[in-house]
């Protein structure tokens, strides 16, 4: 598959409270961009040490976990190398 740089890539940015529905939206979300042959990949920012809701989207596509911090101050080399 070619590069192409004037390509746009869609970013869906999901974020909320422990128990707010977020892996229930996400469930039926990607099932909906199945349907219609979307590429998706999901990367799961967890504060834990263990991923329990990317262990069940990882049964519809590639779930990249991000365990033990914060992306954007913590774990921005565990992100560029997945």
């Amino acid at each position: 598959m070619k590069n192409n740089k004037n390509e746009k890539l869609k970013i869906t940015i999901v974020s909320g409270f422990l128990g707010s529905g977020k892996t229930t939206f996400l469930t039926h979300y990607i099932n909906e961009l199945l349907k219609i042959d979307e590429k998706i990949t999901v990367i799961m920012n967890e504060f834990g040490s263990f991923d329990v809701d990317g262990n069940h989207l990882s049964e519809l596509v590639k779930v990249y976990p991000l365990l033990n911090g914060c992306v954007c101050c913590d774990m921005k080399s565990d992100l560029v190398q997945q």
